[in-house]
């Protein structure tokens, strides 16, 4: 079975390589992104289970982002977590 695709829209590149590490670890096939653009493009791009916005990410891009995903990929979660890596993997299951 293939793992779950995660796209992962996070500010700090120390913080991201964290979550990925944990999330595959965890039997997910992560993808981090660092900028709305990247995340966009990755939206329209590729097929995801599910959207991670870490807290960092401000409300506009967000709001924007979400409504991208949602589009792209109906029926498909948005976790939006606040709190770095701990908890995340619960938190998206």
């Amino acid at each position: 079975m293939n793992p779950k695709m995660i796209l992962v829209l996070g500010r700090h590149a120390s913080m991201m390589e964290r979550v990925e590490a944990l999330l595959d670890g965890a039997g997910y096939a992560p993808v981090g992104i660092l900028t709305d653009e990247a995340a966009h493009d990755a939206i329209l791009a590729r097929p995801f289970d599910a959207f991670v916005i870490g807290g960092g990410v401000e409300p506009a891009s967000r709001a924007a982002l979400k409504s991208a995903f949602a589009a792209s990929h109906p029926q498909r979660p948005i976790v939006e977590h606040f709190g770095g890596a701990h908890g995340l993997v619960e938190h998206l299951r």
